[in-house]
């Protein structure tokens, strides 16, 4: 009876010991079985750089339709297509803009230049008329003691217009008639406007050169070119009762 029982109670020792390796044994290969699956999946790619703590690229499938891309590559086409005729168009503008320029520069230079000429010559004039004038002047104070006709001299010179000088002067030695050749410098802005009547107005209105004055006529007058400008001679001519 006791042999018996010992024997039995060793079966069913055995029994669970077995049981317990059968559940070992499961565990084990389920373990196995997830290692498996776990490594069938794919891994991240893990990379670290310098300033940066980590970075994951994961592999991803595709997301956006090969019609959709197509259509968005057209697009962009277009879009550099058309900037492209813009800078185009630009680019022609400033190229013309830039020639017409130039051509006006060019213009611009050639007027200045004849401009500083003309304004250098009509300088030029205008000093030898001072100088004439200024001769004029000395001759008066010098004779008009000694000449009877000094008072109507001088009012030449009182009256003179601008732009107008004297380029000779003859008459007798009483005075009863004098001859004035004169010349004026045409203003371009008023090309019609001309000095002799108004020094011949002005003249008779003279208290020397009107008194006793019998006739004041332009007796003869011209125009012409002189370099690049124009000139108007004319001559006077004055006579008084004897």
């Amino acid at each position: 009876m006791t042999t018996f029982a010992l024997t039995k109670a060793l079966d069913k020792l055995q029994k669970v010991q077995e049981e317990k390796l059968q559940g070992i044994s499961n565990k084990q290969q389920a373990t196995s079985d997830k290692r498996q699956a776990t490594s069938a999946l794919p891994m991240p790619h893990v990379s670290l750089r310098v300033g940066e703590v980590f970075s994951i690229n994961f592999l991803r499938g595709e997301v956006v339709p090969m019609r959709v891309r197509r259509t968005l590559a057209y697009a962009a086409l277009g879009y550099l297509v058309v900037h492209l005729a813009l800078l185009f168009i630009l680019f022609k503008v400033a190229s013309a803009s830039r020639t017409e320029w130039q051509s006006l520069e060019a213009t611009l230079g050639n007027s200045s230049a004849s401009l500083g000429t003309l304004r250098q010559e009509m300088d030029t004039m205008v000093e030898q008329a001072t100088r004439d004038i200024a001769q004029f002047n000395t001759f008066i104070a010098l004779e008009k003691d000694q000449f009877p006709v000094g008072g109507k001299l001088a009012a030449l010179a009182k009256t003179l217009p601008a732009r107008t000088w004297v380029t000779g002067v003859s008459g007798d030695r009483e005075g009863h008639k004098i001859t004035v050749q004169a010349s004026y410098l045409i203003n371009p802005e008023s090309p019609y406007e001309l000095p002799m009547k108004k020094w011949v107005e002005a003249l008779k209105g003279n208290d020397h050169f009107g008194k006793h004055l019998k006739r004041l006529n332009v007796e003869s007058s011209s125009q012409k070119m002189q370099g690049k400008v124009e000139l108007c001679n004319f001559e006077l001519v004055a006579e008084w009762d004897k």
